[in-house]
């Protein structure tokens, strides 16, 4: 199904990880300088040895990494195409996105999401890709975007809540769209209920939520996000479409959408669960 780059483990579901490679990446990102392979490997609790061969792993993905005697490693530069580390390196460990599940292609995110459950997908997984084969939002409309121009993704929630919370979750998602559009300076963003993003009447992004029941409990949910990032064509039905490269003519580093994303419904996520909807939407 695809190129799978970093592989979730099963066990526990209420476990959130981050891979070695992403904790190295955070590392080297927030040193700003050299810093000795033994000191990495005191932190993130692993060998030397272990942390050199994560380096290397990350130079055959593209990052540029220089290596000084004595004194360690310094990031130089790095790719600009999606890695699973680039994600996970810039979230918080124990919040959502974490692990970070990337393919170059699949039939659906969403679908993969939940084949991936029955096997143990952990709470605050993230699921990307380049392209999909059989993209889908409301009523089983298809969803389609060019290979890596837009951003594809789904989170995977096991949120312990009731059926009738299930529309909240929508919303948080929708408002943390609305407020990553308009961070840019952009037109405002509204929601056209249930799960269309508009700027300027015409569509930007689409959520599609499913759900796995027990009674009228939620066991599972994924959360499918599309957003038009670096399109500047649509065709047939999707003419009146638009992207954020559209709207201001800067291309986007996908990696970087993705974390304010989840940053901004993490939050929106949090209040909800402490405060209840009423107060997460109007306080």
């Amino acid at each position: 199904r695809g190129n799978l780059l970093s592989i979730c483990s099963g066990g526990a579901t209420a476990i959130q990880y981050i891979s070695n490679t992403g904790k190295v990446l955070r590392l080297l990102l927030n040193s700003g300088s050299q810093v000795s392979g033994e000191e990495m490997g005191r932190m993130i609790g692993c060998t030397r040895a272990a942390v050199g061969k994560v380096i290397e792993t990350l130079r055959q993905q593209g990052f540029v990494i220089e290596a000084r005697t004595r004194t360690g490693y310094q990031l130089i530069s790095e790719p600009q195409e999606m890695i699973p580390a680039r994600v996970e390196a810039r979230l918080p460990e124990g919040g959502l996105g974490i692990p970070h599940i990337h393919f170059r292609e699949i039939d659906s995110t969403n679908l993969e999401a939940r084949r991936r459950a029955e096997q143990g997908l952990p709470h605050g997984a993230c699921l990307s890709t380049d392209y999909q084969t059989a993209g889908r939002g409301r009523f089983n409309r298809p969803w389609v975007t060019p290979e890596a121009a837009g951003l594809l993704f789904s989170l995977f929630l096991r949120p312990s809540m009731h059926l009738s919370d299930v529309f909240s979750l929508t919303s948080l998602m929708a408002v943390a769209i609305c407020l990553a559009v308009e961070n840019l300076g952009g037109p405002g963003a509204a929601i056209k209920w249930p799960n269309d993003i508009m700027v300027e009447s015409r569509k930007i992004a689409g959520i599609l939520i499913e759900n796995s029941l027990k009674g009228s409990d939620i066991l599972a949910t994924v959360i499918g996000i599309g957003v038009n990032v670096n399109q500047i064509h649509f065709a047939g039905d999707l003419q009146a479409a638009v992207s954020l490269e559209m709207m201001d003519g800067k291309k986007r580093d996908i990696e970087t959408e993705i974390n304010k994303l989840t940053g901004a419904f993490l939050t929106s996520y949090e209040n909800f669960l402490a405060l209840g909807a009423e107060k997460t939407y109007w306080s």
